[in-house]
């Protein structure tokens, strides 16, 4: 997938701008080698997390900011490995976070500002409030943003329920037959086979924007692609 580079840099930008002469908190993996883990959830202020597909659960932070200026605590319920990082001054504050996971184990993130990016993942549960999702899974997912944008790359016969304030959404799906819920100010269904009977479900809300809806291989000439 193609991420949004120019994207991360304008809207970090002012972040990094503060964060000169600052210095890193430092370099942080979480867990416990040999530690079994099936479920993760991430909590965020502001930051970049990008999720990727692997052979085994691993996550790496990276702390920004000055000394003192970042909470972050890490405890397992079972085999549910959870991480909170809370910015005590977001102007001179982030965290960026990768995370490595099977197919298999549910992601669930929580982020105040910022982008997520995801490829591969099996089953990815979001809430952002300002910022970008670029994802590209697998599985089911379940995704919110305050005020942004969504991009989303999906399998076949999955849910994917996305929702946006204020923003737009942009979907690419397989040409197979889909149930298909859209609420949106404008909406545009390319290629797209709606049924009822069908296993894979679109719920897609934009009140305030623009739903775009793309099957693969269809043509773009019916309408503008979205800005970003």
């Amino acid at each position: 997938m193609t991420r949004s580079r120019m994207a991360l840099v304008l809207s970090l930008g002012t972040l990094q701008a503060g964060l000169t002469g600052c210095g890193d908190v430092g370099r942080i993996e979480a867990g416990r080698p040999g530690l079994d883990v099936d479920e993760i959830t991430v909590r965020s202020d502001i930051g970049v997390i990008e999720v990727v597909t692997g052979a085994r659960v691993r996550v790496v932070q990276e702390l920004r900011g000055p000394e003192g200026t970042i909470d972050r605590t890490e405890h397992f319920d079972g085999s549910h490995l959870q991480i909170d990082t809370r910015c005590k001054s977001p102007f001179f504050c982030s965290v960026d976070t990768r995370i490595k996971v099977p197919n298999d184990v549910p992601v669930h993130l929580e982020l105040g500002d910022g982008e997520i990016w995801a490829t591969g993942v099996g089953d990815l549960d979001i809430e952002l409030g300002t910022g970008l999702l670029d994802l590209d899974i697998s599985g089911p997912l379940r995704a919110s943003v305050g005020k942004g944008r969504i991009r989303a790359e999906a399998s076949a016969d999955q849910l994917v329920r996305l929702a946006v304030g204020q923003g737009d959404i942009e979907v690419i799906v397989p040409r197979t037959a889909w149930q298909v819920d859209v609420q949106a100010s404008d909406t545009q269904l390319l290629g797209l086979r709606s049924t009822r009977n069908a296993r894979g479900r679109l719920e897609l809300t934009a009140p305030a924007g623009r739903v775009r809806v793309r099957a693969t291989g269809a043509p773009q000439d019916s309408g503008s692609p979205l800005t970003p």
